[in-house]
């Protein structure tokens, strides 16, 4: 058999406790300058790595976290896929312009880098610790940073309800959040609810720049008021299977 590398350490949960419990494992057996987490449905490019330490190095403040840039990996091309072509396009844009000014308290953590000194802890049952994260961070006076050049390829839901299933857990997530610390994480939709004129210019921005894109936003707007309703049902009656993430279809990379 081929030889060990030492620097390699496997983790094995005989049960599943959710990504949070893991993470936690992870984070508290330190070493090192930065932690870099990338999840299992997730590619980084060549470099971004690199890109998300150079953001981290300019950073003022520890602890910090820097999150790099998703981009949808699809197969196709319809309606379904170019929604979710323009969710991903929003997450850019509303990330380029306020959390590179460190004033939104969220972290994607598709690919996130974060300060081995002082890293918050993580407890279980998180569902988003993006955004338990970066709440962490800001509340101990951190930083948080964006590299919009630090590309990851994420795969996608197969279906539209498998994506409907994974943004209900998600916002069920930001709810969670914002019973904890008191503020709702900073998104696109609570940013475009209060700067109503620049979120209707993006969309209409984004919209126009693609072939499908009108009926692919109507898709995506449905789809999150669905979404949304189904994740304020389940925290009001207390669900939390959603700790435990339910695996999604994907479509293939």
């Amino acid at each position: 058999p081929p030889a060990r590398d030492r620097r390699v350490v496997v983790l094995y949960e005989a049960r599943r406790r959710g990504k949070s419990a893991a993470l936690a494992e992870i984070l508290d057996r330190g070493g090192g300058d930065y932690f870099v987490l990338l999840n299992g449905d997730a590619e980084a490019a060549p470099g971004a790595v690199a890109n998300l330490v150079e953001v981290a190095r300019s950073l003022p403040r520890r602890p910090c976290g820097v999150m790099g840039r998703p981009i949808p990996s699809m197969d196709r091309i319809d309606v379904y896929t170019t929604a979710l072509e323009i969710l991903w396009a929003y997450h850019h844009r509303f990330h380029e312009i306020v959390l590179s000014s460190d004033r939104a308290p969220h972290l994607s953590d598709e690919l996130l880098l974060l300060s081995a000194a002082e890293h918050p802890h993580l407890p279980s049952g998180i569902v988003n610790d993006g955004a338990y994260l970066a709440f962490s961070i800001h509340e101990r006076s951190g930083s948080l940073g964006y590299a919009p050049t630090a590309y990851v390829r994420v795969a996608i839901p197969r279906t539209w309800i498998d994506h409907l299933r994974q943004r209900r857990r998600i916002l069920w997530g930001h709810l969670q959040a914002r019973e904890t610390f008191g503020q709702a994480p900073g998104t696109f939709a609570v940013y475009a609810a209060h700067h109503p004129a620049w979120a209707l210019r993006l969309m209409r921005e984004e919209a126009s720049s693609r072939r499908l894109g009108f009926r692919a936003t109507l898709l995506l707007v449905a789809g999150e008021l669905l979404a949304a309703t189904a994740a304020t049902c389940d925290r009001g009656l207390g669900r939390h299977s959603h700790e435990v993430w339910r695996r999604v279809a994907l479509s293939p990379q």
